[in-house]
């Protein structure tokens, strides 16, 4: 964005013209109380540009920071009762803002705040760092969320962005709608592009309640894994549509807090489609494609894995997500089902399934390597077959056994069900049962 200056205008302006290394936050909550002090007509003209902003983060007693240049221009009209924000530009970083907002007044004291916003691009994974925090291998953010920016007066925002980067996803076309009024939050995501596929879901927060009770929920459909910013260019995926549902209610002040709190639900869903190799970068979606490949003992000689599904399905009790029978794919060799946990307080994993050869795919008599563990964390899992199991790995998955989570690897139960039906719909259904 250009520099910005202020322009002249009738009646006689008010300008504020300020540049900083560091602004703290609160010097631009004062912007509407300066022009509120204005005559009603009166005109205030914002241009602004900062080098770091700091924001207080009461849940640590610190800061935020801003890691990149802000820059905002803006013009304020004092009305009898109300503020009127118009023509404001801003940019943070990556990330562009334009819009109105309407600021009501009752005896000097904000009543509501209604805005209207658009921006190009929004980059939530690169402005804000917390001061004093080291990058780790944690895959869910330790780092608290800015709930207490948003209590205090009614709060309504419309907002429409071509381009959101979070979460190290790239989401477009995306319209959001955040309201709050008596310190209850609720973030609507009404629509969102992603790889191709639809996103959609909420967010609600009950910020009197010290730390947050929050709700998430969040729902796929349509998803091409090889649009995804991680499997992109890489020629690893053919297809594989895939869905995904996301419930969780949990409590705190970040992602990680929340999570390992919580109770709800997690599914990720693949349909028909082609693996060719197994994803550096697993993850869950990716976790789903490296079994696939990894399993199939005609992988050097095949070109591509045909998958037919993949079901990855469990129910989350007090942070740990967990099921006997939640993981199950089928491909045109083999199926696998199996189940195990992933802890979202420390984000270890443990997994346990048995593959089993399809009749009349051609493997009769090939060893498919027994049991299959994967364990590791979410950032980095790490999948067993066969020789690979060692020592270390079984006794991790020990520990998911003696919770009751993996119970049916046991005396060929598994074998039994996937004789009488098929491992997606056998997961599908079975990922919701509570772990015994």
């Amino acid at each position: 964005m250009r520099h910005l200056r202020a322009r002249p205008s009738a009646p006689l302006p008010t300008r504020a013209v300020l540049r900083c290394a560091v602004l703290p936050w609160a010097a631009l909550a004062l912007l509407p109380v300066v022009a509120g002090a204005a005559e009603p007509g009166g005109r205030f003209e914002i241009d602004l540009t900062a080098a770091t902003v700091v924001v207080p983060a009461p849940a640590t007693g610190g800061h935020h920071a801003a890691t990149t240049d802000l820059e905002l221009h803006a013009t304020l009209l004092a009305r009898t009762d109300r503020i009127e924000l118009t023509r404001l530009q801003a940019r943070i970083g990556a990330s562009e803002l334009a819009g109105q907002a309407s600021i009501a007044l009752d005896a000097g004291a904000v009543r509501a705040v209604d805005a209207t916003l658009e921006s190009t691009t929004l980059d939530f994974d690169a402005p804000w760092t917390a001061a004093g925090t080291q990058a780790d291998a944690r895959l869910l953010s330790d780092t608290p969320l800015l709930w207490h920016l948003l209590r205090g007066a009614p709060l309504r925002i419309d907002w429409r962005a071509a381009r959101v980067k979070a979460a190290g996803m790239l989401f477009e076309n995306v319209h959001a709608e955040l309201t709050q009024v008596d310190d209850r939050v609720h973030i609507a995501l009404v629509r969102a592009i992603l790889a191709a596929g639809r996103v959609s879901g909420q967010i609600r927060a009950e910020l009197r309640e010290n730390p947050p009770r929050v709700l998430v929920e969040l729902h796929g459909r349509g998803i091409l894994p090889d649009r995804l910013p991680r499997l992109a260019d890489r020629s690893l995926v053919r297809g594989a549509e895939t869905d995904f549902d996301i419930e969780l209610r949990g409590q705190g002040q970040s992602i990680a807090a929340i999570a390992a709190t919580s109770t709800g639900e997690l599914r990720v869903e693949m349909g028909a489609g082609g693996v060719t190799d197994a994803p550096a970068d697993t993850r869950l979606v990716g976790l789903l494609l490296g079994l696939i490949r990894s399993l199939n003992p005609l992988a050097a000689a095949t070109a591509q894995t045909e998958l037919e599904c993949a079901v990855l399905h469990l129910r989350v009790v007090d942070g740990i997500a967990a099921s006997p029978t939640g993981v199950g794919l089928r491909t045109a060799d083999y199926d696998l089902l199996g189940g195990g946990s992933i802890d979202l307080r420390s984000e270890r994993i443990a997994f346990e399934a048995r593959p089993q050869a399809r009749t009349g795919a051609g493997l009769a008599g090939t060893a498919l390597g027994g049991v299959v563990r994967v364990d590791g964390s979410l950032a980095d899992p790490r999948i067993h077959t066969g020789a690979e199991i060692g020592p270390g790995t079984a006794a991790h998955v020990g520990t998911a056994v003696a919770r009751g989570s993996l119970s049916l690897l046991t005396g060929g139960l598994i074998d039994g069900l996937l004789a009488d039906g098929d491992p997606c719909t056998l997961a599908r259904s079975g990922g919701g049962a509570a772990p015994p």
